[in-house]
């Protein structure tokens, strides 16, 4: 895992995989969710892939 997409994993929170399924669970797309966190929405994408949400 690369440093950048480390460093968006901290944004996150404590539980960053719960808080992604939970914004996606809202029907937020990744940009939104990029943009809500102020993180690369490829990062999302990839964190996406990495824990199947």
């Amino acid at each position: 895992m690369s440093y950048e997409l480390q460093k968006s994993l901290h944004v996150l929170g404590p539980r960053p995989k719960q808080a992604l399924e939970t914004f996606v669970d809202l029907g937020l797309s990744d940009v939104e969710i990029a943009r809500y966190f102020r993180i690369a929405t490829q990062h999302v994408g990839e964190l996406r892939r990495i824990w199947g949400v």
